[in-house]
Formats: C-alpha cells, structure tokens, sequence
C-alpha cells in the first residue's frame, strides 16, 4: 500500500512539469489548433467544374462558398452545386467555357443514400456525343463528391440505369474516376490524343485533325476513333465523311486487322467526297491511332458489295497518306 502511494504521488509531479514545460513553451494550447492547411469541414475548399469550348477538357475553378448551418448544410450544398453544373455561364465567361449540362438536359431528382448520389438525369442526356457526355460525367462526378458523405455517384435517365456503348449498364463512380460494375473488373477512364482525317473542302483530299478523346478501359480504342469519325470533324474547312446516323455494329481488332461492321451506313456528307477519300479517312485514322495494319468493311455483316458505289467491302484496305493534304 505504501508503494501505491507513493508511485501515485510521483506520476502526478511528472505530469505536472510536463503541463508547466508545454504552457511555458507555448508549444501547446487547448483546444489544439489545427495545422496550416487542415482547415476544419466549414473552411473546406470547393471547385466548379466546366467544359472547354472546344468540349476536349474540363475546367476546375474554386468556389466561393462553405458548409454551414445557416446554408443549410449538406442539402444547401447539394443545391449549390447542382446550380453550377446546369446554369450557363454569363458575361466574358460565356465565350470561354460551358456548364456541364447543356440547357436541353435537367436534373430530375438527386436521393443520397449509404455514401451513393444517384443522379436522374433528363432522357436527352443519352443524345449527346461520347466526347461531350464523357466529359460531363466525369465532371459531375467531380463536383457532387465533393459533399461529405457522397462516396460514388450513379447516373439513371428516368427509370434507367445510364449504359455505355456497348450497352453495358454503367456502375458507381467514385472521386478517382473508377467504374463499379458486379461482377466484372474496376474499369478506369482514360484520355487520349488522336490523329483524325476528314475530307477538305473539295472532297478529293484528307486533312488531319488532332482532338482528346475520352473512353473507359473497356472500350477499345478503335471503337472510340470510328466513334469520334461519325461525329465528325470539329474545324472549319473538314467535312465529313460519313453520316452522323450511322450506327456501328461492331469493331473488332484481330492479328493486326481492324473488321469494322457498320450498320445501314451511308456515305453522305456536306460536300461531295471521294469515296477513296471517304475509305481512307477511317483507315488512315485507325492506322494513325492503333496498331492496326489493315481494315476490312461491312455493312450489316456483310462482306459482298461496295462501300459506296466502286470501294469492295471484300477488300482489305491499308493505310495511304498520299492522299493527305501537307500542312
């Protein structure tokens, strides 16, 4: 018992030298102060996210604004935020960047539930080009898990899930750009820079075009570039080479040869073109972009025939710069 004591005693004088040392020392202050830059949850730092004019990138800019009761939390946030995303910018602005939803696509609901936002998204959402619609998804995932407690966000255009273009339906997202689907692998977004030929003004001559693109590692390359060719040039003086209704069936890349299936294609543009040029606009563009050496063609699985009216579908069609104009 005498022990006790006396340990007792000598824990309490170690104590406090150690509480008078930190008072004198200034080292210590109660509450503890948090360090520079670990700013508590009311002085976190938020960023609105926009889309170039050229729809290649997106644009983070800081956001004025904080979490607090008065702004009514989480929900005055979710508000903030959903603003951002879908008002146009104004001013000087508006000649340089753009919301991440144009003004045709609303919002619907937003619910949070277990760290997941499920964002239901007007059906005109799914009409917009792969390029811009890959931009505005990643952005949205940006800005809304930014809000504490939203971990992954889940898109839905009315009652359906949202699906890529393989028809796949598309999983949670999460701050890393990460796709969740059961059942398969993790799924991440990529970007590239890619090399485009279209046809010039005359229709009888390629010209290049560079653009960022923007897929998920379970979309290959050369589906994306027959993509972005459908969609068409982004320059003044290119023109297309293959109509916007065009729908693709399959691309399938094999022992360094591309079989690109095409369904009720046309080959209509805004100028008169080529059908040499119009061929090897996409094979010039696959062999620039992939390791592709030779493309085949056919419409609706079909082999017979021509692409247009004198190229054979039959016939494996290898690179040729020689139409390209120098630049």
């Amino acid at each position: 018992m005498i022990f006790r004591k006396r340990n007792n005693r000598k824990q309490k004088c170690i104590a406090a030298f150690f509480l008078l040392l930190c008072l004198t020392m200034g080292g210590c202050s109660f509450p503890p102060e948090l360090p520079d830059g670990a700013a508590g949850e009311d002085e976190k730092t938020y960023y609105a996210y926009y889309i170039n004019k050229n729809e290649d990138q997106l644009i983070e800019e800081k956001l004025d604004m904080k979490v607090d009761d008065g702004d009514g939390g989480n929900e005055g946030l979710l508000q903030k935020i959903q603003n951002v995303v879908t008002v146009q910018p104004e001013g000087h602005d508006a000649d340089e960047k753009e919301a991440l939803l144009p003004d045709n696509i609303r919002i619907e609901n937003l619910e949070i539930t277990d760290g997941t936002l499920t964002i239901t998204l007007s059906r005109e959402y799914g009409s917009m080009s792969a390029g811009r619609e890959m931009l505005s998804r990643l952005g949205l995932v940006k800005s809304f898990t930014q809000i504490p407690g939203v971990d992954k966000v889940v898109f839905m255009l009315g009652n359906t899930p949202f699906k890529d273009s393989k028809g796949n339906v598309i999983g949670a997202l999460n701050q890393d750009c990460f796709v969740e689907s059961a059942g398969e692998d993790i799924h991440t977004y990529q970007s590239s820079y890619a090399v485009l030929y279209f046809a010039d003004e005359s229709g009888t001559r390629l010209v290049p075009e560079g653009r960022k693109i923007y897929y998920t590692s379970n979309e290959t390359l050369e589906q994306v570039i027959v993509e972005e060719m459908i969609l068409g040039p982004q320059s003044q003086g290119h023109y297309a080479v293959i109509a916007p209704e065009t729908k693709i069936l399959s691309v399938v890349t094999q022992d360094d040869i591309c079989y690109v299936n095409l369904a009720g294609a046309s080959t209509g543009s805004a100028v008169d073109v080529l059908e040499n040029v119009r061929i090897y606009a996409i094979v010039n563009s696959l062999a620039e972009n992939c390791k592709v050496k030779q493309v085949q063609f056919s419409i609706d699985g079909d082999t017979r025939g021509n692409f247009g009216g004198t190229m054979p579908l039959s016939q494996l069609y290898e690179k040729d710069f020689s139409l390209v104009n120098e630049q």
